[in-house]
Order: C-alpha cells, then structure tokens, then sequence
C-alpha cells in the first residue's frame, strides 16, 4: 500500500491489515483501566472535587498550546467547584509549573490546581484519566490514551495533524483548529507536517490562535 501522509494513523492501519484479510471490528482503540491503576492514582491525587486533566505538552513544540490559556481554563474549572490536574513527563514539570503559576494569577484558590507532571508511572496516568470528568490536551499521547480509556476530550489541532490523528467522533471528543500553513517567522509552507516533510528550524505554537472561551464552552458541556 503506497505510503500517502495525510491520511489517519488508524484507519491506515487497519488497511494493512485489511490487505492480510483482517476485517475491522472497531474503528477506535480502547483500553481497559485495571483497578490498580485507579488505586494508585487515588493515592496520588487524594480526595476532594471532580477533576478535569490538563495536558500542556506535545512532543512538536509547534503543537503545544500557550501553558498561560490551560491556565486560564483550570481557574474557570476551579471557579466551577473542579480540582485541575496536569499531568504529563517529567520532561513536561516546567510547563506544568507554567499552568499552575498562570491559574493562580488568573484566581484559582491556593490548591485548586496542581501539576503531577513526572509523578507516578504510565498505569497512574492511565488512572488519572479514567477518574477524571475531561480532558484538555493538545495533540499529544496522553490525548489519545484518555480517548481509549473513555475520557471526554477537548484538545487543540493544528490542522494537517487532525487528519492523521484527531478524534472520529464529537460525542464526547471536541477538536479546536488552528488552520494557519505558513511558519509566522519565515513564511514557508508547513501544510506537509509528518516525519517526513521538510521544516524550518523555528517552533512557534500553531495552534495560538485558538480561543480560550471556544475551549472554555465544549468544556463545560462535560461538567
């Protein structure tokens, strides 16, 4: 099967294995949560009000939504009686620190908003997302695992990405779009973004333009 960028990861997977006679019994992944990792993210996040994740990292730095609006989003859930939660890498602490720092100067309560980013393991992650009402996230792995564990999401595209990996469904999964194809900086094309395409040297966030009141508004339906 010839090998065409644009199309979605997992609809082209499924292709290939169509080819060997494999017919499709799903269109989208799903995992199942054990009860061990729900126990050992309790621990970790303790009790208190309903959670919302919060993503801030992409490993394209290009994908990353600014740490300043997922802060802004955790003050309005913290407004709304939620606890925000950021989770991601311990490569990802700094921006979780960014999202915290930016809540509280935007009037989250003291507590209401915290970064577990590098704590706990893939299973507490996993547990994470599972115990949470939403997830906020760019287009990023722990996105797509909060889909597959049954998480409602509300995540950030930039537009040639949302073709290969954006949600299928709206039900549950909202999908906001940044539709610029033009590096600010330099001005070359960008419309090609898979490993293989050609790609200035800067890293501007491509998905800035996307408003905070427009992801503020799917996420409240999850509320």
């Amino acid at each position: 099967m010839p090998y065409r960028y644009h199309q979605h990861e997992v609809l082209r997977s499924l292709e290939v294995a169509g080819l060997l006679g494999a017919r499709p019994v799903t269109l989208e992944p799903v995992l199942t949560v054990t009860d061990a990792d729900v126990r050992r993210a309790q621990a970790l996040l303790g009790d208190g009000p309903p959670i919302v994740a919060l993503h801030p990292g992409a490993t394209d730095p290009r994908r990353r939504w600014p740490t300043e609006r997922f802060g802004e989003i955790a003050a309005r859930a913290a407004e709304r009686g939620h606890r925000a939660v950021v989770v991601g890498s311990a490569d990802e602490a700094g921006l979780g620190a960014e999202v915290v720092a930016s809540a509280r100067a935007a009037g989250a309560p003291e507590g209401s908003v915290r970064s577990f980013a590098g704590e706990g393991d893939l299973g507490v992650l996993v547990g994470t997302l599972a115990l949470s009402v939403a997830t906020v996230a760019n287009d990023s792995g722990p996105r797509h695992l909060a889909q597959a564990v049954g998480c409602p999401t509300v995540s950030m595209y930039w537009i040639g990405n949302v073709i290969n990996a954006g949600p299928l469904g709206r039900s549950l999964h909202r999908v906001h779009l940044d539709w610029r194809t033009e590096c600010p900086i330099c001005g070359i094309d960008v419309t090609q973004v898979g490993w293989t395409a050609e790609r200035c040297e800067h890293n501007p966030s491509f998905v800035d333009a996307i408003a905070v009141d427009d992801v503020w508004a799917d996420l409240e339906d999850f509320l």
